[in-house]
C-alpha cells in the first residue's frame, strides 16, 4: 500500500483491520519490529500551549497552529523511531555513486554512518537493540533478508562481489533511508 502510494496510487482507507493485517506477515522471518510510544499529548493541551483556546481564532493563527501541530506530531514520531540496520544499509547504498558497494565497504560505511548519527543525535537517539548487541550480525541479518527478497542483488564483476540496489525496490529502500533521515531532523 505504501509503495503504491509512492507511485501515485490512491491512498487506501485506514482502519483497525488495515493496522492489524501486517501482523500475519510476522509469522515469516522479516526481521525485527520496533514499536515505541512517545509522551502522550491531547489536542486541547496543544491548543492551550499555543494560546488558541478562543472560539474563533484568526485564520492566520489557525494556519500557524496547524503547521506547528503537524511539526509537533512529526517530531514526536521522529524521537521514537529507532535507528535500524535496514536504515543504515539503505542510506549507505543510496550514498554510493552507482548504488552498489562491495560488502566489506558496506560494513565500513554503515559503521561510519552509525558513528556520525550518534554524534549528531546524541542522547535522544534510539538505536535498535540488535545494532547495540552485535552490529555486524545485525547488518548481516538485514542484508540476508534484502538479498532473499531480491531487494538487493549480488553481482560479481572480475571476481569481486558487489551488493546493488534492485531498482524495482528502490522506493522501498528509500522509505528505510528516510526513516534514518527523519531521526536526525
Amino acid at each position: 500500500s505504501y509503495l503504491n502510494e509512492l507511485k501515485g496510487g490512491e491512498k487506501g482507507k485506514e482502519s483497525t483491520h488495515s493496522l492489524l493485517r501486517p501482523f500475519g506477515l510476522f509469522r515469516k522471518k522479516h526481521g525485527n519490529v520496533y514499536i515505541n510510544f512517545g509522551e502522550p499529548f491531547t489536542f486541547q493541551e496543544t491548543l492551550k500551549e499555543f494560546n488558541l483556546l478562543q472560539e474563533q481564532p484568526d485564520p492566520f493563527e489557525k494556519q500557524d497552529f496547524n503547521q506547528k501541530f503537524g511539526y509537533k506530531i512529526a517530531h514526536a514520531i521522529n524521537q521514537n523511531t529507532p535507528v535500524t540496520a535496514t536504515a543504515l544499509i539503505a542510506t549507505t547504498l543510496f550514498s554510493s555513486h552507482k548504488r552498489c558497494l562491495r560488502k566489506q565497504m558496506l560494513y565500513f560505511h554503515t559503521k561510519k554512518l552509525m558513528a556520525y548519527v550518534k554524534t549528531i543525535a546524541g542522547d535522544k537517539l534510539q538505536i535498535s537493540p540488535n545494532l547495540l548487541d552485535d552490529f555486524k550480525t545485525s547488518i548481516d541479518q538485514s542484508l540476508n533478508l534484502f538479498l532473499r527478497d531480491n531487494i538487493l542483488i549480488e553481482e560479481s564483476i572480475c571476481d569481486i562481489n558487489y551488493l546493488k540496489i534492485n531498482e524495482k525496490y528502490s522506493l522501498l529502500l528509500d522509505y528505510y533511508r528516510n526513516n534514518l533521515i527523519h531521526v536526525l531532523i
